[in-house]
């Protein structure tokens, strides 16, 4: 007589012998499900940033090319289109006017455009706010964040990560006297989105020191900390459906 084939091997059994035809299925299902997910997870960023890439290529070689006269469009020149084109044109054109303004006569009509800009209503606010946002994240002169601390709040016993500005230089003279130690400004901010959040002054004393990066703080409140520090490879072989124990 045959024996029958072991298939506890392949499928693991769940429960009592008696539903082990139905385990199999859902056990079937289960790995479907997880090598899905893992191989999303592994091929959702890649096609993410070759997607955000072509589309930033294809804004600016369209940008360039209705902006050069007519005749003078790379597929006219050169027989055919050039992809990247536009953007290289784009960088370069932007290099030199940074090279440019970066001299006295380049800073003097800098201030005039400013000034001019700065009489026009709605405008003067966004381009203040946009140049502002852009000096502070891209200049090295900035006060981009500095590092990732945590602080108690909202309440005692309870501690949330937050991002050092600098100290503060327009507190209230008599505060800072109280105080007897720099007021530092902290960017506490909304999870999982942290373009909002709060600006919070305290201390410098009430801050809790850490060894994380400001990038790896960025991720880890983006992700809602799932993403674990410096784990970008185990997250992704990690992944389990939910409602599957």
């Amino acid at each position: 007589m045959a024996r029958a084939k072991n298939t506890d091997t392949i499928f693991p059994t769940f429960g009592p012998r008696k539903h082990r035809g139905r385990n199999h299925k859902e056990a079937f299902f289960y790995l479907v499900r997880k090598w899905f997910l893992t191989g999303l997870v592994a091929v959702a960023p890649v096609g993410i940033t070759v997607a955000l890439i072509a589309i930033i290529i294809s804004f600016a070689d369209n940008m360039v090319k209705h902006l050069l006269p007519e005749g003078y469009e790379p597929a006219v020149l050169f027989g055919h289109s050039v992809p990247g084109l536009g953007l290289v044109a784009t960088l370069l054109v932007v290099t030199i006017i940074g090279a440019l303004v970066s001299n006295f006569l380049g800073q003097y009509f800098i201030r005039i455009w400013d000034g001019m800009v700065g009489r026009v209503p709605v405008i003067s606010g966004v381009y203040g706010a946009v140049k502002q946002v852009l000096t502070s994240v891209l200049s090295e002169q900035g006060s981009s964040f500095r590092e990732v601390v945590y602080i108690e709040f909202p309440q005692p016993g309870q501690y949330i990560m937050g991002f050092v500005i600098g100290p503060v230089d327009h507190f209230p003279q008599e505060i800072l006297d109280k105080q007897k130690e720099p007021m530092i400004s902290v960017f506490i901010p909304m999870v999982p989105m942290p373009t909002s959040g709060y600006l919070i002054v305290l201390p410098e004393s009430k801050l809790i020191k850490t060894n994380i990066a400001v990038e790896e703080g960025l991720k880890l409140t983006v992700t809602l900390g799932l993403v674990k520090k410096n784990e970008p490879a185990e997250a992704a072989a990690a992944v389990v459906p939910l409602g599957v124990k």
